[in-house]
């Protein structure tokens, strides 16, 4: 697995513990809490520190010497590096200059203090880590009681609509019920899914649970669109399905939770007054492409590889809408990831990042039979 450079955001609130100066991929500087970037680190233009993020995964810490004769750190944390710079090892840097020498603000760090901060640094974040796990396992536990309640509510509502329209396809039924129920339906319906999202992002391994079923790919994508159709006009936006598709591979019950994900996103950062479209195709024998179209502020490419990592909102996105947590689109490529796909994003940015043709598609096909 490629190595990326720490940054502030990698670490949370666990950077505040770091007492020496780092240095980030983008050459962003960062003060320690029990020493502060030296004048020569704040004055220089080449950062060439910062190159040291690229540490191969057999090494566990590393030491350089930068062009300006000071010494520099680089430790593996989880995935990332940590880079410390602007400090002076003063047994090993033997060809530190004589003008790095005098300044006062340079901290004197030999190795031996440096392996001690990164073993405790390593173990206070592996035990961060554990807590935070617990927290969610009792957060996931504490919600069966509410998913059981909320199956209990949507069978319900399926009665009634069952009641009222006879024995007709749901969507029709839907599309024909009072505006109580049909908003009812769609709240449960949303909740519903969002529910099993959670699991998932708490033990992705739950995507590819219990027995592969036969799903219309198509007929689930056009319930979630009138699902989202009332949301979606408070913003004058409109939401269609595009496509013919008569194909339904064998999927996991985890799917149905990936069309409404894409709709979600494609909502939630559409311009207004503009069309989200979900196209849905037939493609080989039995399988299914899924594309879902916005207009919105795009993804600066530099941050296009990293928005299916979990907790990563791109900073348009941040502009953008406040409220986000950065899980839609991990757990919809976890989802992907269970049925053999892959998730991909393309921006059409002819208009610019500000506003393009955000695209979200994914193909699908049947899974093996279990017996």
């Amino acid at each position: 697995m490629q190595n990326s450079q720490c940054s502030p955001e990698d670490l949370g609130p666990l950077y505040r513990l770091v007492p020496y100066p780092t240095v980030a991929a983008d050459g962003q500087l960062r003060d320690g809490w029990l020493a502060v970037q030296p004048g020569l680190c704040r004055r220089c233009r080449t950062k060439t520190c910062a190159q040291l993020g690229a540490v191969p995964p057999q090494i566990g810490i590393l030491y350089d010497t930068c062009p300006r004769g000071l010494s520099l750190f680089a430790s593996r944390v989880d995935d990332g590096v940590l880079v410390v710079n602007g400090v002076l090892e003063p047994d090993r840097n033997k060809t530190s200059s004589s003008a790095a020498r005098r300044y006062k603000d340079v901290r004197r760090l030999t190795t031996r203090e440096y392996v001690a901060f990164h073993e405790g640094f390593a173990a206070a974040r592996m035990e961060m880590r554990q807590v935070v796990s617990r927290a969610e396992t009792r957060g996931v536990e504490s919600l069966h009681g509410v998913k059981t309640a909320t199956n209990v509510v949507m069978r319900n509502a399926e009665r009634v609509l069952f009641a009222a329209g006879g024995n007709r396809p749901v969507e029709e039924l839907i599309a024909d019920a009072g505006p109580e129920v049909k908003s009812l339906y769609q709240s449960v319906l949303i909740l519903s899914s969002q529910l099993q999202a959670v699991s998932i992002a708490h033990n992705p391994a739950a995507a590819a649970y219990g027995k592969p079923r036969s799903v219309r790919v198509h007929k689930l994508c056009f319930r979630y669109a009138k699902v989202y159709e009332p949301l979606a006009a408070r913003r004058n936006i409109r939401v269609s399905v595009q496509g013919r598709s008569v194909h339904a591979p064998l999927l996991y019950e985890s799917f149905g939770t990936l069309p409404l994900l894409l709709i979600d996103n494609a909502v939630k950062y559409s311009l207004n007054g503009k069309e989200v479209t979900v196209a849905v195709e037939d493609t080989g024998a039995d399988g299914v492409r899924i594309e879902v179209a916005s207009f919105g502020p795009g993804v600066p490419p530099a941050e296009r590889p990293r928005i299916f990592e979990k907790g990563f909102r791109s900073s348009t996105a941040t502009r953008y809408a406040g409220e986000g947590l950065g899980l839609g689109l991990y757990i919809a490529q976890i989802i992907a990831r269970a049925h053999g796909a892959q998730l991909e994003y393309e921006c059409l940015d002819q208009f610019g990042i500000a506003t393009c043709r955000n695209i979200f598609r994914v193909k699908v096909a049947s899974l093996p039979k279990r017996q």
